[in-house]
């Protein structure tokens, strides 16, 4: 009977040992999952940081690009609104030098055409 506990209590030993090494084994395995898990979570995080800092440049490119657009868009309009204010002065000194012109050329019809109601009123006190 001793033999017989012996040798269970071997066989016993044996399969501990057995699910021993073999609950290592999966441990390993695990353990090696783990860190392939942890390398492709560190690389796909990498990733997107690089992704983020890529649209942030590119965020950051296009809002430069819009404020120089912007700028040169104010500097357009501030000329052409220059131009407009120039033309418009322009236009004012012409129409007042006009309204002159035509009060001399009014007086110069009626000096004129004074002379003339003289010259008749001469030519019949002549007559």
């Amino acid at each position: 009977e001793t033999n017989e506990r012996y040798e269970k209590l071997l066989q016993q030993k044996a399969e501990a040992g057995g699910a021993v090494e073999s609950l290592t084994a999966q441990l390993m395995k695990t353990r090696a999952n783990l860190a392939t898990a942890e390398k492709t979570a560190q690389t796909e995080r990498e990733a997107h940081k690089r992704s983020m800092r890529d649209r942030d440049q590119e965020l950051i490119k296009i809002t430069k690009e819009l404020k120089v657009r912007e700028q040169t868009l104010r500097q357009v309009l501030e000329a052409q609104k220059a131009q407009s204010e120039s033309w418009e002065t322009d236009i004012a000194a012409k129409e007042k030098a006009l309204a002159k012109l035509e009060q001399n050329m009014i007086a110069k019809l009626h000096k004129a055409m004074g002379r003339v109601e003289n010259a008749i009123c001469d030519n019949k006190e002549d007559s």
